[in-house]
Parts: C-alpha cells; sequence; structure tokens
C-alpha cells in the first residue's frame, strides 16, 4: 500500500515543485523592480539636493550629488549634464569636461542638452586657452625691463 501512495504522491510532488519555481520566478523581477524604482527615488531625491545646493553656490557639493544621483539612475542623462554644469561652476574644468564628455558619448544628437554640452565645452576651451595666452604674455613679459622693453639680461 505503500508503495500506491509513493506512486499517487510523486506526481503531486513535481507539481508542488512546478508550482514554487513559477512563483519565485515571477515574483523576482517584481523585486528586482522594486529596488530599481528605490534607487531611482533616491536619485531624484539626490538630485533635489543637489539643486538646492546650486542655488546655494556650493557647486563642488552639488556636482557630487549628481554624479551619485546618476550612479543611481545611469538611465537619466541629465544628472550626468548637471555634475559637468556644477563642476564648470565650481570652475573645475578638468572634472566640468570630462563630465560633459561622458554625456555626449552616452546620449543621442536630439537630446534636449546635447547642443547646450557642446557649447559649455567651447567655453572651457576658450577659458584654456585665455589663460594659456595670458600665462604665455605673463612668461614673455617677466624677462623684459619694464620701462624700456628689453631684455634685463645684460
Amino acid at each position: 500500500m505503500s508503495s500506491k501512495i509513493n506512486r499517487i504522491h510523486a506526481p503531486l510532488r513535481v507539481i508542488a515543485v512546478a508550482l514554487i519555481v513559477s512563483i519565485v520566478t515571477v515574483t523576482q523581477p517584481a523585486v528586482g523592480h522594486a529596488a530599481a524604482s528605490k534607487k531611482v527615488e533616491e536619485a531624484a531625491a539626490l538630485s533635489v539636493v543637489a539643486a538646492a545646493k546650486a542655488k546655494a553656490g556650493q557647486h563642488k557639493i552639488c556636482a557630487d550629488l549628481f554624479v551619485q544621483a546618476y550612479k543611481l539612475d545611469p538611465t537619466y542623462l541629465g544628472y550626468l549634464y548637471s555634475a559637468a554644469r556644477c563642476s564648470q561652476k565650481a570652475v573645475d574644468y578638468d572634472r566640468a569636461e570630462q563630465g560633459y564628455r561622458a554625456f555626449l558619448a552616452r546620449s543621442e544628437a536630439e537630446h534636449p542638452l546635447h547642443k547646450r554640452a557642446v557649447n559649455h565645452l567651447k567655453e572651457i576651451t576658450a577659458i584654456r586657452e585665455k589663460e594659456q595666452a595670458a600665462a604665455t604674455n605673463k612668461d614673455g613679459a617677466a624677462g623684459k625691463d619694464g620701462a624700456t622693453g628689453k631684455d634685463g639680461a645684460t
């Protein structure tokens, strides 16, 4: 009699295992989606704080917060652009350039911020060229006599 019961219960066990596997498979994406949704919400909250820091003139902190937001939600490229913009306002041109270039590499030409990023890169290039020209002029003028304009070395 015991073997008859085992033969009856064996198919039920297979059905039970299949049911458990299907439940786990169906609920796992929901769990993953909930975690992703929470990251998107955290990123949005960070961006609100970042915007407040920008308004207060704390551009370095603003840039750091936008970078954190982008790491939480890399699908929203606006965070990457905003981090670059805050870096530029903080006069951290290397970081701003890196951020704009990363944004441009990830965004389509039709993205609403694409042209602005290109223009900001041009601004940074112009600032660097102006600074380099000023430094060159300063270095050239340092070796000359201020009154006569002749070389100070005799």
